[in-house]
């Protein structure tokens, strides 16, 4: 009669829902808790990814853009993005820490929650720092690989220890999707001239976003049977990866003069994302 009721839970939509306050709260597996987070990095690569898209249509003459714009050299853009970062952040740092004193009488509510927010805080940090040249080219994407090997090494364990297997799954996706992040960022720093992972380290922050998001619905809004959890995690990678591609398709390609024939010829689009090797 045990192993029925295991099979019985491993196949059945779980019927966890939340009370008000916790929703308000955002303590648990909560729309609060993760629909925000879910937000700031979506939001936040998706506006990388539109500047991007706009300075890879207005191009220096003869400069690709990995030359122009990797490492980050729009002293003003970074810092005004380091600025959103911290102040999206810091009211939920607040929030968090004032509800830890209300509710249990110590710092927060959530030792976990509030290290992954203090890494992007820290991310935010870095890039107005060296917005002003106090540090060097390309930290504040150095921080964001850090941040997400940090919240990969928590919540590897933190989805383990949930109590319903649903949401351990949710959880331990989303773990792996953050290991991804870590590793594509620091590929990206590593080798600059890289387009192909310019583009893909921000559609997978995207994507993890995206997964934040969803968990949070999921846990007011709607139930999800087991095995479609990695089927909804599949679709939402197939849809970020056909908008990255055609935004990549419909870039404004340039012409430049072909010397020996007279004529002109269409640069390779690649050669205008990235350096000639």
């Amino acid at each position: 009669m045990g192993m029925d009721m295991n099979n019985m839970d491993m196949d059945s939509t779980t019927d966890y829902m939340p009370p008000t306050w916790s929703l308000i709260t955002g303590r648990e597996a909560t729309i609060f808790g993760h629909v925000v987070p879910g937000l700031v990095y979506a939001i936040g690569a998706l506006t990388v990814a539109l500047v991007s898209y706009h300075r890879a249509n207005n191009l220096p003459p003869g400069k690709s853009f990995m030359e122009a714009h990797v490492p980050e050299k729009d002293k003003r853009f970074l810092f005004l993005f380091g600025f959103w970062i911290a102040a999206a952040l810091l009211p939920i740092l607040i929030w968090q820490t004032t509800l830890g004193l209300l509710q249990k009488g110590y710092f927060d509510t959530s030792v976990d929650n509030m290290v992954i927010i203090l890494s992007f805080f820290h991310v935010g940090v870095l890039a107005m720092l060296e917005s002003k040249g106090r540090l060097p080219p390309d930290s504040w994407r150095r921080g964001i690989a850090l941040a997400f090997f940090l919240q990969t090494i928590i919540m590897v364990p933190h989805s383990m220890m949930l109590a319903h297997v649903v949401q351990r799954r949710f959880h331990g996706i989303l773990a792996f999707s953050g290991f991804g992040c870590a590793l594509m960022m620091s590929h990206s720093v590593y080798d600059p001239t890289s387009g192909m992972a310019f583009i893909a380290s921000l559609a997978l922050i995207v994507l993890h976003g995206a997964w934040w998001i969803t968990i949070g619905f999921y846990s007011c809004c709607f139930d999800m049977p087991l095995h479609h959890i990695t089927t909804k995690f599949a679709l939402e990678i197939l849809g970020i990866a056909m908008a990255s591609a055609w935004a990549v398709s419909t870039l404004d390609i340039p012409k430049k003069e072909n010397v020996q024939g007279g004529g002109s010829e269409e640069l390779s689009l690649w050669r205008r994302l990235q350096q000639d090797n």
